[in-house]
C-alpha cells in the first residue's frame, strides 16, 4: 500500500501541473502547451492503471486489461513529450509535426495492443509485507517488444537533448527554462526506465516518486515567462 500511496502523490502532482498546463493553453491557444498538458495529464492516468493493476493482482485478467490501458495513456505520454520539444524547437514544421504525432501514436497502440503479455510474480518490498500478499509484473512477448522499447527510448529522450542542446546555444531566462524542461523530461524518463526494470524492488516507491519531481522540475520551468 505504500507503494500505491506513492504513486497516488506522484498522480495528484502530474494532474495539478497538467491542468495549470491546460488553462495556459486556453487562454493562448499554443499547440506546444497543448502537447504538454496532455504528456502531464495522460502520464498522470496511466499512472491510475497501474496502481489498479496492483490493486486487484488477484484477477490477472483483468490486470492485463487494465495494463494495456495504462500503457496506451503511458505512450501517448511519451509522443506528446516529443512532440511538445519538437513545436518549440521548430514551430514553422507545426504540421508536419503533428503528422509525426498521429503516425508514432497509431504504431505505438497496435504494437502494444498485439504484444503478448505474460504475467509473472516478483519480489515483495520489504516494507510492503505487513500490507500485500502477492505481487506480479507483465513481461511483454516477441517480436513486439523491441520497437516498443525502443521507440519508446527514442521518444522519451528527446525531449531532453533538444531542452539542453537549445540551453547551451542561448542565454538568460531561456536557458533556465530550457535547462529545467530538459531536466524534467529526463527525470520522467528515469522514473519509466528503472520503473520498467525494477532493478531493485525495495526502491520501486523512489522510482515512483520521480515522476512527481519530473512534473515540479517542469512545472517551474513552465512558469518562467521569456517574453
Amino acid at each position: 500500500m505504500i507503494t500505491e500511496l506513492v504513486m497516488l502523490i506522484s498522480v495528484i502532482l502530474l494532474e495539478w501541473v497538467g491542468f495549470k498546463v491546460w488553462k495556459r493553453y486556453n487562454e493562448k491557444r499554443e499547440k506546444n502547451l497543448f502537447f504538454l498538458s496532455l504528456y502531464l495529464i495522460c502520464a498522470g492516468i496511466g499512472i491510475v492503471f497501474y496502481i489498479l493493476r496492483m490493486l486487484f493482482v488477484n484477477l490477472p485478467e483483468l490486470t492485463l486489461i487494465l495494463y494495456r490501458i495504462g500503457g496506451l495513456f503511458t505512450v501517448t505520454t511519451g509522443v506528446s513529450g516529443a512532440v511538445f520539444s519538437l513545436l518549440i524547437m521548430k514551430p514553422k514544421h507545426e504540421k508536419k509535426i503533428i503528422y509525426f504525432f498521429i503516425i508514432c501514436l497509431l504504431i505505438m497502440w497496435l504494437l502494444l495492443l498485439t504484444v503478448p503479455l505474460t504475467i509473472e510474480p516478483i519480489e515483495i518490498e520489504f516494507y510492503e509485507k505487513p500490507f500485500v500478499t502477492q505481487r506480479t509484473e507483465m513481461i511483454m512477448g516477441m517480436p513486439q517488444k523491441l520497437p516498443i522499447f525502443f521507440l519508446g527510448i527514442i521518444l522519451g529522450i528527446i525531449p531532453s537533448i533538444l531542452f539542453f542542446y537549445s540551453g547551451i546555444k542561448v542565454g538568460g531566462l531561456i536557458r533556465k527554462k530550457s535547462y529545467l524542461f530538459g531536466l524534467g523530461f529526463l527525470i520522467f524518463f528515469l522514473a519509466t526506465f528503472l520503473d520498467g526494470l525494477a532493478p531493485s524492488p525495495n526502491l520501486l516507491w523512489a522510482w515512483r516518486l520521480m515522476y512527481g519531481l519530473a512534473a515540479l522540475v517542469i512545472y517551474k520551468g513552465f512558469l518562467i515567462k521569456t517574453k
